[in-house]
């Protein structure tokens, strides 16, 4: 089976409900990191970049609009305990239908990756913050919180 390109945020939603662009934004900067060898056939995000809220990946952004639009991926709002408006994004049926799919091919990259994400969904993200800007502060120049973060 051939790997598209939406199928990189597919393996980084996975089964999980991700709080947050930010958050989802991380999970990706942190496989690409981890397993960049083992996600080659996935063309997994070679665009990361400094940004607001430290690396941060254009395409992945994209694909997740993409996503969306293709109804492979869910986006919701809810009201958090205080008041604010947080996006969930998780895979709808069809999402979850086309990882089934890919996971025969590529079954311990995905298992891999899951188990990476389910333990940052473990974590506050003030904390995935932290540990990413300080094991990778060339992409907190132009943060806007780096301060905060690391403070």
């Amino acid at each position: 089976m051939e790997v598209n390109n939406l199928d990189r945020v597919l393996l980084i939603i996975n089964e999980h409900i991700i709080e947050g662009a930010t958050r989802l934004q991380k999970y990706g900067f942190l496989m690409k990191q981890n397993y960049d060898k083992e996600l080659k056939d996935f063309d997994f995000y070679n665009d990361w970049k400094a940004h607001y809220y430290g690396p941060y990946s254009e395409q992945l952004t994209k694909d997740i609009e993409n996503g969306i639009e293709q109804r492979l991926i869910s986006k919701y709002k809810s009201v958090t305990l205080n008041e604010h408006d947080a996006q969930k994004f998780t895979l709808t049926i069809k999402g979850r239908h086309r990882l089934r799919q890919i996971s025969e091919q590529y079954k311990k990259i995905i298992n891999d990756v899951y188990e990476m994400s389910t333990n940052l969904q473990k974590k506050p993200l003030r904390i995935i913050l932290r540990d990413v800007y300080i094991s990778y502060p060339n992409y907190t120049g132009k943060s806007e919180i780096k301060d905060e973060v690391l403070g």
